[in-house]
């Protein structure tokens, strides 16, 4: 089992983590980690190195019809290993649906 994690941050399915495929919302949370936030970034796995400085686990897709129920079960097979206080979900409110119904909260 991965350390926990108080935040965990999941990025939009199509979007990479990785110099050159990082789109808004990737950099904007890789600035907040390197700023000193503490959490780790979720995303689609990627061929390159990913951002450097910050914390990156790759989820590889999971089980499901069409493209983003594969990418939300894969979020949500890393997440159960993480067990983050917290789960941030950046545009995607289909993958935050689905987190949701995954993990209902206390």
């Amino acid at each position: 089992m991965t350390a926990a994690s108080p935040v965990a941050i999941v990025l939009p399915p199509g979007e990479g983590f990785a110099p050159g495929t990082a789109g808004p919302a990737a950099l904007l949370v890789h600035r907040l980690l390197q700023a000193g936030a503490d959490g780790v970034v979720i995303g689609t796995p990627t061929t390159t190195p990913p951002l450097s400085g910050v914390r990156f686990v790759p989820a590889p897709p999971g089980l499901g019809l069409g493209r983003t129920r594969r990418y939300a079960a894969g979020v949500a097979r890393v997440l159960h290993g993480l067990r983050p206080a917290l789960i941030e979900v950046h545009d995607s409110p289909a993958v935050a649906l689905h987190l949701r119904d995954r993990f209902p909260g206390p």
